[in-house]
């Protein structure tokens, strides 16, 4: 099983260099879950793409389309939220993230993530994260999903 977070989730749909590298991972797993706050967070980064300039509004739709048809299933972030925001303040680092990390920990999945400080969080507390095979830096989308 695979925790999907948002950053992994755009770069796969968005057909990144980072996100091709991701995408096996998740082709060789039986189910990949999510917070449901992914959906929210995948159209905020699309959206600030749009406002960049660097893709169209149309672009944006596809992507947050199909970066939500990746997950298979969306966990009530409610039932989250609690050890959620425990985490965040002991490890001092935003909430929404922990949602991701909290929810690995519960399903024993691995986190499939692009955020270098969440991954190093996860590794610290020994969570699986799925490992990209050439880390440079996050690459933007050039142009619309196929």
């Amino acid at each position: 099983m695979i925790v999907l977070d948002a950053s992994a989730g755009v770069a796969i749909a968005a057909k990144r260099l980072s996100g091709r590298a991701l995408r096996p991972a998740l082709l060789a797993t039986d189910e990949v879950q999510a917070p449901r706050l992914f959906q929210v967070e995948v159209a905020n980064a699309v959206w600030k793409y749009v406002m960049a300039g660097d893709m169209s509004q149309d672009q944006a739709l596809a992507i947050h389309a199909a970066a939500t048809a990746l997950v298979d299933t969306f966990i009530n972030d409610a039932e989250l939220v609690e050890p959620a925001l425990r985490e965040a303040i002991g490890l001092s680092h935003p909430i929404y993230d922990m949602l991701y990390l909290v929810l690995t920990h519960r399903t024993g999945a691995q986190l499939c993530t692009l955020d270098r400080r969440l991954a190093k969080i996860a590794g610290q507390l020994d969570l699986a994260v799925v490992e990209l095979e050439a880390q440079g830096q996050p690459d933007r989308p050039r142009s619309a999903p196929s």
